[in-house]
């Protein structure tokens, strides 16, 4: 687990995040020659959140803070008719999770990081709004069937990310839509 944490701080980009890469590039194997995504800082940040890492202590505190700048960024940054809190096409967890899967993990690791205590007051109210506005991306790119849009070559895997990061959200106080969740658990019984 050190060496792999070791590696992580060292992949970590300059802007906070890390990248898959692309899938049409998967020669590329420096962490550093390619762009961060969130679907990936996502994990990476989830990964840290379970080694005894937290916005206020731990050997890689610092880097999940930057990680965690990274993710509201990306959220904040994102204008409110794009679907997508990335404009990065055709990465890696994109072309085998769906195209939401950055929103989706994004809003798992704000769910997670809101269990911890966040003794900045403003930044814990800055992760609240960036969950909310995943929170309604989710739900807004749902399809009729229950499936999620641009769902990848596992788009039932990403059903059940959709439906748990909702389920998550809910569980940490946020406002979510039943009905999306109920045609969610719908489409997943029907597969």
């Amino acid at each position: 687990i050190k060496k792999g944490l070791d590696w992580i701080n060292k992949a970590q980009g300059k802007d906070g995040g890390w990248g898959a890469g692309t899938h049409t590039r998967q020669d590329i194997l420096d962490p550093q020659a390619v762009s961060s995504d969130p679907a990936t800082t996502s994990l990476v940040a989830m990964s840290l959140l379970r080694t005894n890492n937290t916005l206020e202590k731990g050997d890689h505190s610092k880097i999940l803070k930057r990680a965690t700048g990274f993710l509201l960024k990306s959220v904040e940054n994102c204008p409110d008719n794009q679907p997508y809190i990335t404009t990065l096409t055709n990465t890696q967890p994109q072309t085998k999770l769906g195209r939401n899967i950055d929103v989706i993990l994004t809003a798992q690791f704000f769910t997670n990081i809101l269990r911890y205590a966040i003794n900045d007051v403003e930044l814990k109210t800055r992760i609240e709004k960036a969950l909310d506005k995943c929170v309604t991306r989710i739900q807004e790119c749902q399809d009729a069937d229950g499936s999620w849009k641009d769902g990848g070559w596992a788009p039932v895997l990403q059903s059940a990310l959709a439906n748990n990061a909702l389920e998550s959200a809910g569980d940490v106080g946020r406002q979510i839509d039943s009905a999306v969740l109920i045609r969610g658990y719908k489409y997943q019984n029907s597969n």
